[in-house]
């Protein structure tokens, strides 16, 4: 996607909740200061040492936003670009510990003898040295608020996954239960009673099996076989009820055949070839389905004849964008779907990390 991606509000959480938060990681942090305090022979009271220790933890409780915010631009997990994505973390920590532990720290070094004597002092040398300790100390912070924006972007990926898979279903469904498809395929399976029962009788058990396959699993991933069974039960009806006959071309490497892939990933391409291309040829209709396994990846492409004459598409129907979406939650920047039209045929071309089931 070109927008970059942002956290959701109702996932982000709010002033009042980080305040609370700091808050509350302040009032633990305080016994260990007070008692290092204490073998320092620095009587400082433990209320004004709380007030202290927040006050140093103020700059934190200020970056949290814009740190999570990074964690969503650049999200660690299976499918990411981790390497890259972990070393812009760690850069940006090393600019962010020094900066927010001398924040916060100078603040608190200045203040004290102000509430403790009512004198303000302000003392350079005593101020870099707590800084740069409270910035090794630090780091377990930044690594805590870093894993805390990893797992909120890991809900927000995972809610999303869901959504998109039970959407996926819906317009799997909507697109059999639609009442012009089952119009149109009542319609065409009563014409083919006038030729004989038994393809009629053929046309209603595809049917059954293509309403069947549509709600038969709720797994969120299966092998590619039962995935293509699937999209075999659409063809096998679409093939019946089309004037034309239609010519299926498979081709699915050993390699490929167990590879795990979304629940109903084909079914949109191929619902899309056969409505946009095979259904307006009177003659010459094919359909290819091809999976390969190059390396760590998994290649599928659905190519599908065309009318010549067929209108240059404005942009991805819903059933492609669909596909595509659930990918990017799915894989992120790991996984994709591009599509090509020539003069005479048009293909759908899905990559994706190669997942053996185990």
């Amino acid at each position: 996607m070109t927008e970059t991606y942002r956290l959701p509000d109702d996932l982000m959480p709010g002033a009042r909740t980080i305040a609370i938060a700091w808050g509350i990681v302040a009032l633990a942090y305080t016994p260990p200061v007070l008692l290092m305090a204490r073998q320092a022979a620095d009587q400082v009271p433990p209320h004004l040492m709380f007030v202290l220790v927040a006050i140093g933890f103020m700059p934190w409780a200020l970056a949290t936003r814009p740190l999570i915010q990074l964690c969503a631009r650049w999200p660690l997990g299976a499918g990411e670009r981790n390497g890259p994505h972990l070393l812009r973390l760690a850069l940006v920590g090393l600019a962010a510990l020094p900066t927010l532990a001398l924040v916060g720290t100078s603040i608190g070094q200045t203040l004290l003898p102000l509430l403790q004597y009512g004198r303000f002092e302000f003392v350079p040398q005593r101020i870099a040295f707590a800084a740069t300790i409270n910035a090794f100390f630090s780091v377990p912070t930044y690594v805590a608020v870093v894993g805390v924006g990893q797992a909120l972007v890991y809900v927000d990926r995972t809610r999303t996954r869901e959504r998109l898979l039970a959407r996926a279903r819906l317009e799997a469904l909507r697109a059999q239960i639609d009442p012009h498809f089952l119009f149109n395929a009542l319609g065409a399976i009563a014409q083919l009673a006038h030729r004989g029962a038994e393809q009629a009788e053929a046309a209603i058990g595809r049917l059954s099996d293509v309403l069947r396959s549509t709600l038969a699993s709720d797994d969120a991933a299966v092998p590619l076989s039962s995935e293509i069974a699937t999209v075999m039960d659409h063809v096998e009806l679409h093939r019946m009820l089309m004037p034309s006959p239609l010519d299926l071309r498979l081709s699915i490497a050993p390699a490929a055949w167990g590879a795990m892939v979304p629940a109903l990933i084909l079914q949109p391409l191929v619902e899309n070839a056969v409505t946009h291309g095979l259904s307006r040829l009177t003659a010459e209709a094919w359909l290819a389905i091809t999976a390969e396994a190059e390396g760590q990846r998994l290649v599928i492409e659905v190519r599908n004849a065309r009318p010549t004459d067929a209108a240059p598409s404005r942009g991805l129907g819903i059933g492609l964008r669909n596909v595509g979406e659930r990918l990017e939650a799915l894989f992120g920047s790991a996984a994709r779907l591009t599509v090509a039209a020539d003069g005479n045929s048009f293909t759908a071309r899905i990559e994706l990390p190669l997942d053996r089931p185990a």
